[in-house]
């Protein structure tokens, strides 16, 4: 269908053609009202990645059943994904299951995917996961390939083999993946670090590369792991670009944390006055980091060294900045607590097969005795990282707030961050 052909060049800028996802959307649109079931679908990947303006995400779920109920595969495994990620849509357990089903039953290589990286999480299952998982490297899906990867990089179901896991990278990357470039980059290091032989000059240009690539991709971790190599000198300069771009694009899509790394490509780059401002947009939201960089360049040490100290703190630091200096404005005399322990938040068991993040801000009140009090969730991006970050502050100790030297209770809110690493 000439209608489906041109959509396709502009979604995928095919052919020397420029992209232009919201003529593609349009014309995917047309396709799919001549009874396109493959229109349907490409609609309903562009909404649900927010790829096209005026069109919300939530939209996906009615474009892809519309695909499913003509019959096309892939759109059985797109609701599965959904209703098992839960963004779009109400996570439903139920609904998962029975989308898998049918897309596996119909042959879908994504749907032996999801079910094949669920099942190896699973006690006693990990075989049947580890077979759904190489029949769907067998058709080149990439998400397979690298899980697979990932097992035998992990010694999980399979027994663990470096070298296995980055030829099954290397069919990731060859296949499409952005995140097997990353991967692959941290176990070139890993597995240098292991046997105590540096990488030869080829490999560390090659390393760079991966992350470089990932970078441009959209991958967060390798857009960290390039600026974490440049805080310690290295790799070359050139690669500022990659990563400023990576980094503006994600402050556009809502990252506030993503300020600081635009940021440190600017001091990078001796231009602490934009840097600074980058620090400033990144205050102004809820990035952390970005404000403490911004206190530290505030009284006088240099930008590049403030946003260095900043991207290796810990929260529980910066805390306690935040906290004596809100406290010596509002209560002259009190002392504000410290925290002794925290607990890393346990990722949620039902997102560890997925590529997701989460986050969720708790607000409490640390009692005269040290242990948070009243914990509520001011907000999350799912109700698992709620419940997951509910549990690791139960475990938290303070020294208790003091006033005049005795111990006063005092409130606290705190953003909790879950990385599937």
């Amino acid at each position: 269908m000439r209608l489906l052909e041109r959509a396709r060049a502009l979604e995928l800028g095919l052919n020397g053609t420029q992209v232009d996802l919201q003529k593609a959307f349009a014309l995917y649109r047309q396709a799919a009202a001549l009874g396109s079931a493959e229109a349907w679908y490409r609609m309903g990947v562009l909404a649900r990645d927010g790829k096209v303006d005026g069109v919300d995400a939530k939209n996906a779920m009615g474009f892809f059943k519309e695909a499913a109920d003509a019959g096309y595969t892939d759109a059985y495994a797109a609701l599965a994904r959904a209703y098992m990620e839960g963004k779009i849509v109400k996570a439903d357990e139920v609904r998962a299951e029975f989308y898998l089903e049918k897309a596996i039953e119909a042959g879908s290589s994504e749907a032996k995917f999801l079910k094949g990286a669920r099942l190896v999480e699973v006690p006693g299952r990990g075989d049947e996961g580890l077979a759904l998982l190489l029949d769907a490297a067998k058709d080149g899906n990439a998400d397979a390939l690298q899980t697979v990867a990932r097992l035998y990089k992990d010694g999980k179901v399979v027994a663990q083999d470096p070298a296995l896991a980055e030829e099954w990278l290397r069919f990731a990357i060859e296949n499409g993946s952005s995140k097997a470039k990353y991967e692959l980059a941290q176990l070139m290091l890993k597995n240098a670090r292991a046997t105590g032989v540096q990488l030869t000059p080829a490999q560390a240009s090659e390393r760079v590369g991966l992350l470089t690539d990932a970078a441009r991709d959209g991958n967060a971790s390798a857009a960290k792991a390039l600026g974490l190599m440049m805080l310690g000198g290295e790799p070359s300069l050139k690669n500022l670009l990659a990563i400023r771009d990576y980094a503006e694009q994600s402050f556009d899509a809502g990252r506030d944390d993503a300020a600081l790394l635009v940021a440190l490509t600017y001091a990078l780059g001796r231009n602490p006055d934009t840097a600074m401002q980058w620090l400033e947009l990144g205050a102004a939201g809820q990035d952390w980091r970005s404000r403490y960089a911004r206190h530290l360049a505030r009284e006088g040490i240099d930008v590049y060294q403030a946003i260095r100290t900043a991207t290796k703190a810990t929260y529980s630091e910066w805390n306690d900045i935040v906290t004596a200096n809100s406290l010596k404005v509002k209560s002259e005399g009190i002392t504000p607590p410290k925290i002794l322990s925290m607990t890393k938040p346990k990722f949620p068991s039902g997102f560890a097969s997925l590529d997701v993040k989460g986050s969720a801000v708790v607000e409490f009140v640390v009692a005269e005795n040290g242990t948070p009090q009243g914990i509520q969730v001011v907000k999350s991006t799912h109700p698992e990282f709620a419940d997951a970050a509910v549990n690791a502050v139960k475990t938290w100790k303070f020294t208790p707030a003091k006033k005049n030297g005795q111990s006063t209770p005092i409130r606290m809110r705190i953003p909790v961050d879950f990385h599937n690493k």
